[in-house]
């Protein structure tokens, strides 16, 4: 078993950035970047169902670092429940299907503290990511 510990997705198909979770079986890897600095994320959201599946992969018990493109803000929840070691978490959430904008970053920010009151959570000036410390 190899003593993979970091796993950044860069310059992949964007359309297989979901489903590479299920392909790797490395349980020891720490930190997993799935929004990739270098390229828009847009195309690498992760919708209910792929989180769903996510969270069942093996990098749910052992993650504590994790970058990730969110089609709602909502999914963030179930990732931080069912992360049991998870510690940071960096988001970005994609377009608000009611309006077809992107969350003002005040409101999302607001959001954030209101509902993870515990948490520290920090917003990344000029950006539409969000650092949550969790634990």
């Amino acid at each position: 078993m190899t003593n993979l510990y970091s796993l950044t997705i860069g310059e992949w198909n964007s359309s297989i950035v979901q489903e590479i979770p299920f392909y790797i079986k490395n349980k020891l890897i720490r930190q997993l970047d799935l929004q990739s600095s270098h390229y828009p994320s847009r195309d690498r959201c992760f919708n209910q169902q792929q989180c769903i599946e996510f969270l069942t992969s093996t990098f749910d018990s052992q993650c504590q670092v994790l970058s990730i493109v969110l089609d709602h803000r909502k999914h963030i929840f179930d990732l931080i429940e069912h992360m049991p070691n998870l510690c940071t978490l960096k988001v970005e959430c994609e377009l608000d299907q009611s309006n077809n904008d992107r969350p003002n970053m005040n409101e999302l920010v607001q959001w954030m503290v209101s509902h993870f009151s515990p948490f520290f959570v920090e917003d990344i000036s000029r950006s539409e990511i969000i650092r949550l410390w969790i634990r």
